[in-house]
């Protein structure tokens, strides 16, 4: 009995360890785009995910000019955001490509801001708007010359609900943009569950990249009832020893 007990509770503590939920996770970091190119849905098909850029200099609210810079190729005089970026532990790093609010909505059209991509530094700059088709964690995201008058401070928070309507804020006044100073980058760490949307508000010229963050994948239903054959095979099995 000893024996049947044993092999049948290795197979089940195998089933259930293959059939428990895991998290993958994924890194939208902005690479295989020209510069200038505009991030609205182009990953909602890979990944169920929306961006949008909000340009809210001087009271102006243009959305959708969230684009490409190219930080091996620095275009619009913003020698700031060219590679490589040094980080407070003294780390050097080449992002590629990132994400900025363009400078100039009048140089937009549905698709691009052009081939000299600017980002906007005036003050507030604007927001960054992320959305999720299904709830995930957010494990971090990386920023980019953030100046320091720009950061840790209510005004530059990242704001994240568990809505996509932007309405339940998770965690209020937790987390604020980091300063990294010009040619700086930082991660900034969340492990935050339930997150349907994110709100980046960005007092000023920066830029973000590599939205790191993992989605639960549940087992399907006919693996759970493999799962309870087995369980139901083993009682039988014991009542029969």
């Amino acid at each position: 009995m000893k024996q049947v007990l044993k092999k049948w509770s290795s197979i089940i503590f195998v089933l259930t360890t293959l059939l428990a939920t895991s998290a993958n996770a994924e890194i939208i970091d902005f690479e295989d785009f020209d510069a200038g190119t505009i991030i609205d849905n182009e990953y909602q098909l890979s990944h169920g995910v929306t961006i949008k850029g909000v340009n809210q200099s001087y009271g102006i609210y243009d959305d959708n000019i969230g684009v490409i810079f190219d930080t091996n190729n620095y275009t619009g005089g913003d020698s700031d955001l060219a590679s490589p970026f040094t980080n407070s532990a003294g780390e050097k790093y080449n992002p590629g490509n990132v994400l900025i609010i363009h400078e100039h909505p009048d140089e937009c059209d549905q698709f691009t801001c052009g081939s000299d991509p600017d980002d906007e530094g005036s003050r507030p700059a604007g927001y960054f708007d992320i959305v999720f088709s299904q709830a995930v964690t957010l494990n971090s995201i990386d920023f980019f010359d953030i100046e320091y008058a720009e950061s840790n401070q209510p005004k530059y928070e990242i704001e994240l609900f568990s809505d996509a309507q932007f309405n339940d804020n998770l965690q209020d006044n937790l987390f604020f943009m980091p300063a990294t100073g010009d040619r700086g980058w930082e991660k900034s760490v969340f492990a935050v569950d339930n997150v349907m949307a994110i709100r980046i508000n960005l007092g000023g010229s920066g830029a973000i990249d590599n939205i790191n963050y993992s989605v639960t994948e549940v087992p399907e239903p006919a693996a759970w009832v493999l799962l309870s054959a087995c369980a139901f095979g083993l009682v039988r099995r014991l009542r029969r020893a």
